[in-house]
């Protein structure tokens, strides 16, 4: 009997080049490899974003990893999930490349966290108020 794998992962490189003002993304695949430019100088900031996901199967955090650019695109870095466990702290590595990399091109680096009960708690507080201010 004979195993056949296919293995269809995806090898992705970044390179930021400042002598040339170059971003480039470089995705290796089975069936190829596709390169992407952007101007460096079209980077506005550098942002993580939590997003916090319950499931029978447990909770988790998925963080995405972007750079916002001046023309209000969005370019995807990558992604990754995280299993929550209240009694451990980590350090999510897609921080520490953000920062890095918020670094090294001068510009900010922006944390999303998930919101919390109390805060959504509080903006439906909030928006009820107005609501009944206004006599909507």
């Amino acid at each position: 009997m004979a195993f056949l794998f296919i293995f269809l992962a995806k090898i992705t490189i970044l390179t930021f080049n400042k002598p040339i003002n170059k971003f480039s993304i470089l995705t290796k695949g089975i069936f190829g490899q596709r390169n992407k430019e952007y101007d460096l100088k079209e980077i506005k900031e550098v942002e993580l974003s939590a997003t916090y996901q319950a499931s029978k199967e447990g909770d988790k955090i998925i963080y995405n990893l972007t750079i916002l650019c001046l023309n209000g695109e969005t370019i995807k870095l990558n992604s990754s999930t995280t299993a929550v466990s209240p009694l451990v702290v980590r350090t999510v590595p897609e921080r520490v490349a953000g920062i890095k990399i918020a670094n090294f091109l001068n510009v900010p680096f922006q944390e999303r966290q998930p919101q919390t009960i109390s805060s959504v708690i509080s903006a439906i507080k909030t928006s009820a108020q107005t609501i009944k201010n206004n006599n909507f």
